[in-house]
This record gives structure tokens, C-alpha cells and sequence, in this order.
């Protein structure tokens, strides 16, 4: 028997994960406004290095693949 608490577990990893992937970019930029907070620099001269990216995205492949 399904239980719908584990179906609603797996729609939401599986939405976490399409987003990373999909706006992996969006999501490592507020994570490096976040980082700033405290810091000199401007939020606005906050961005993302492509490795931290790329990270995120494959962070987003790992969630979706082990639902």
C-alpha cells in the first residue's frame, strides 16, 4: 500500500530538484547575496563562480534521481 505522505515526500524533492536544476543559476546568486551579508562588498557586485553553479545543479540531479 502507498502511503500519501511518502508520494508527497517524493513530489516535493522532486520539484526541489527541477528547480536547482532549472534555475541553479538564481539560486547559487541569492546564495552568494546570503554570504555577503556582513561583508564590504555591495549585494549588488555578488555573483556566483560557474563551479558554484554547476554545483547546485548537480545537487538538483542527486535530489531528483533518488526519488
Amino acid at each position: 500500500m502507498v502511503l500519501i505522505e511518502d508520494v508527497v515526500v517524493g513530489v516535493l524533492l522532486l520539484v526541489v530538484g527541477a528547480i536547482l536544476v532549472v534555475r541553479g543559476r538564481s539560486v547559487a546568486d541569492m546564495s552568494e547575496t546570503i554570504d555577503a551579508i556582513g561583508s564590504t562588498n555591495s549585494f549588488d557586485g555578488t555573483e556566483a563562480a560557474a563551479w558554484r553553479v554547476t554545483q547546485f545543479k548537480m545537487r538538483g540531479v542527486v535530489v531528483c534521481s533518488s526519488v
